[in-house]
């Protein structure tokens, strides 16, 4: 779908003025493209200068697969210029030392990459082995040698380290010593390669690894955390406080030995934790998704990948000065250089983009993604600052838009139009005006992105062209099907023809990459499936914040395929913000049973009236009658028995004390395991039969209670039970919509007062010795 659109700026004059930051400040700003996709730019993370050669700027570029087959560097001599030149590069071994690459720092002779994965090899489930990879900097030697690799030169790589998988984010000190960060352990650790062994060599043992571990840091698994030095300050994004930090480098003492702990035994010359490090936070506030960082004599700037805007820092102060606009849809890494100019890299728009502090035409979107919402005016405004000393008119431009997902049945009919008639915009100098883009969807579901292309006409000789875009999604998508990108696992779990409710039926389809890319900052999915594939991992590709679209109000399931379960949670996965924490290994086999604890519930998980679970409890078992051992414990509280009811695809448990009394708990995210057609079948079936529920009362019937009738219903002082035989043994609780205990009722209680209560929707589930039945009734 593709609408045309006239828009042409007319430039009548020009004066180009000194570049540097003062003048981004002051809202002097040229916005520059340096290079596309067309370049070879795939999804670029980072960029740096060589500090060898400044008019070398490398980019790094995950790759075309996104870090999967390896990464690739993009180097341009002369950037911004207008005899700016391209060499692309892909090591011989780039699947396993440019894995999934975050970051890049540029040493003296060498330069470094951090590796946002878990195992470079691709063996999730034997454990961590990641790590940074120091390279050449000879341009005779980087990508030549080794290329394609053997078994002597595998690849040109210097060294690497593989004890900090999910790093994203990378700086030099000085000769062959760099500075990471972990996101596997939560941390800062300095790495000394020391002497380079021979380009593609296997030898590690010289290398030293210093864990800073009571310097905090928190991986975003959908954007990198860049860091710089200066002098003896280590500066770093925290994404887990939206924060900037830093570190003195020259602080802390050597704690205990860590070299028994290496990931596969690796062997090195120093591997030690160091303690009570100096470091403090500069930047608390005013951050969304931090990402890219950099910094100068005078200012410190970070790039926002929520946001799409960078933002200036006196580098004394830590005072915000000047926050700067960018068209972005997602923006990472930004460099200053000589001059004070800003370049930053487009990852999802695949550009590298200088914003120059002179005169010129800086144009942007008003956001970087749309979430669609109907019956509202959904207008998304390309603005254009006209920072020339003369004015400038808007008459010409193009759209383009392209669909990235899209309703299985319904498809996805959208448009996107400007105001008629279009007429000509005048921009007086140092004004900023605007031209709407209105978005209008007429049916099913999906989302796309929308490139608007800027003609410029200067001085009616030269044309220059600018491009801004940014991405849409429609409202509440009733269902996503995320598989990971390999075709066999997309084949072995294909919901086609496996869905039987009408509302979840046109499902949208996405593999785990262009989810990753185009769905993360989607808003309203009604529900996820997520297939881990035959891997049966969270690796680096897929791992995923699960938790915020649990906080967005998203239904989400994990799914496992294979002849056994594979389908694993990395230790220490976090489920405080549901009431729990998952403190147990990989889920392996449940066939023959398994055994997990639910810790850090708030308060004692029966008698205090325990909410609802919403962890991830791996519910089905290959038909065998095994049920995995469960107990739950409260904070400072005993552990209480957990037993599974007859039917469980809903993973609803009851969680008994030492008393004997019991309390029924809905755990709300599951995963599932199936080994052939029919069980798969039978487990999508269940899943999408248990989300056509909207209150606990599809808990309680799938579960097996027995429903039964209370009077007056509706009420407003009381219920009496019709027709039901209680005695002493039999226990009585009242319970709101999402299952909480309200209160115990006394069974000898002919009306039950619920006058007290606010209006909505109440149970009573009633416990005798050998079953469990409830009723509904609805208070006024």
């Amino acid at each position: 779908m593709i609408r045309k659109i006239l828009l042409v700026l007319v430039m009548l004059s020009a004066t180009h003025l000194l570049a540097d930051t003062k003048g981004l400040i002051e809202g002097r700003i040229n916005k520059k493209i340096i290079a596309t996709s067309k370049n070879q730019l795939e999804y670029p993370t980072d960029l740096d200068f060589n500090k060898a050669d400044l008019n070398q700027l490398w980019i790094l570029n995950k790759g075309a697969a996104a870090g999967e087959l390896g990464g690739t560097t993009l180097m341009i001599t002369n950037p911004g210029t207008t005899i700016q030149t391209f060499d692309y590069r892909k090591d011989g071994n780039a699947w396993h030392f440019m894995v999934n690459p975050s970051a890049i720092a540029f040493g003296d002779t060498t330069w470094a990459t951090a590796q946002d994965h878990f195992n470079a090899n691709r063996q999730e489930l034997n454990g961590a082995w990641c790590g940074p990879t120091m390279w050449p900097s000879n341009l005779d030697i980087y990508a030549i040698v080794g290329n394609p690799p053997t078994n002597n030169q595998n690849g040109s790589h210097y060294d690497m380290i593989h004890q900090t998988p999910y790093s994203s984010g990378i700086a030099h000190e000085v000769d062959n010593t760099y500075w990471v960060n972990d996101g596997n352990f939560g941390n800062i650790t300095k790495y000394k390669f020391n002497e380079a062994h021979v380009p593609g060599g296997h030898e590690h043992e010289n290398g030293e690894v210093y864990r800073h571990v009571d310097v905090p840091f928190t991986m975003n698994p959908n954007a990198p955390a860049h860091m710089e030095l200066k002098g003896n300050w280590l500066y770093y994004i925290n994404p887990g406080t939206k924060s900037v930090n830093r570190m003195d480098i020259t602080s802390g003492t050597i704690g205990k030995d860590l070299s028994s702990t290496a990931n596969y035994g690796e062997e090195l010359a120093t591997f030690v934790e160091v303690n009570n490090t100096t470091w403090e936070t500069v930047v608390s506030t005013g951050l969304v998704s931090p990402s890219g960082l950099d910094l100068n004599d005078d200012y410190l700037i970070v790039s926002d990948n929520a946001t799409s805007e960078i933002v200036i820092y006196d580098i004394n102060t830590f005072e915000e000065i000047k926050r700067l606009k960018t068209d972005a849809l997602s923006i990472m890494g930004i460099k200053f250089d000589a001059n004070g100019d800003i370049f930053y890299v487009d990852y999802l728009g695949q550009k590298v983009v200088k914003l120059e502090g002179n005169t010129g035409v800086n144009i942007y979107t008003s956001l970087n993604h749309l979430n669609y919402i109907p019956n509202e005016d959904n207008i998304v405004e390309v603005m254009v600052e006209n920072n020339t000393d003369t004015e400038i008119i808007i008459s010409v431009a193009s759209i383009e838009n392209s669909t990235k997902a899209q309703s299985a049945e319904l498809g996805f009919d959208y448009s996107v139009t400007t105001p008629e008639p279009i007429v000509p915009i005048t921009v007086q100098p140092g004004e900023v005006e605007s031209l709407q883009l209105i978005v209008d969807i007429a049916s099913g579901s999906g989302i796309f992105e929308v490139e608007s292309n800027i003609m410029v006409v200067q001085n009616e000789i030269e044309d220059l062209f600018y491009s801004t875009g940014f991405t849409v999604s429609s409202y509440q998508i009733p269902l996503v099907y995320v598989y990971d990108e390999i075709e066999q696992n997309r084949t072995n779990a294909s919901l086609a023809g496996l869905l039987s409710t009408n509302e979840y039926k046109d499902y949208i389809e996405m593999d785990a990459l262009n989810y990753k890319h185009y769905g993360t900052r989607v808003e309203g999915i009604k529900t996820m499936i997520w297939n881990m594939g035959s891997f049966g991992i969270l690796s680096s590709h897929e791992h995923m914040n699960f938790q915020s679209l649990r906080d967005g109000g998203t239904s989400l399931f994990l799914l496992g395929d294979g002849p056994y379960l594979k389908a694993g949670l990395e230790t220490q996965f976090n489920l405080e913000s549901f009431g729990a924490r998952y403190n147990g290994p990989y889920f392996q086999g449940f066939a023959t049973g398994g055994e997990f604890t639910l810790r850090g519930v708030s308060g004692d998980a029966v008698s205090d009236g325990y909410s609802n679970i919403g962890g991830l409890i791996t519910i089905y078992n290959n038909g065998a009658n095994a049920w995995p051992t469960m107990d739950i414990s409260g904070i400072n509280a005993q552990s209480h028995n957990v037993f599974y009811h007859q039917i469980s695809e809903d993973s609803t448990v009851a969680i008994r004390n030492d008393n004997g009394s019991t309390r029924s708990v809905a755990l709300g995210m599951n995963m599932y395991n199936f080994t052939n057609e029919l069980q798969r079948n039978n487990i999508f079936k269940s899943i999408m039969d248990w989300l056509t529920y909207k209150d606990v009362t599809g808990v309680f019937e799938l579960a097996g209670y027995e429903p039964v009738s209370v009077y007056p219903n509706p009420t407003t002082d009381f219920v009496q039970f019709d027709n039901l035989k209680v005695t002493p043994n039999t226990s009585i609780k009242l319970l709101d919509l999402a299952g909480n205990t309200i209160r115990n009722i006394d069974y000898t209680q002919t009306n039950i007062k619920v006058s007290d209560l606010s209006s909505g929707t109440y149970f009573l589930m009633i416990e005798g010795e050998n079953e469990i039945k409830f009723a509904k009734f609805v208070k006024q």
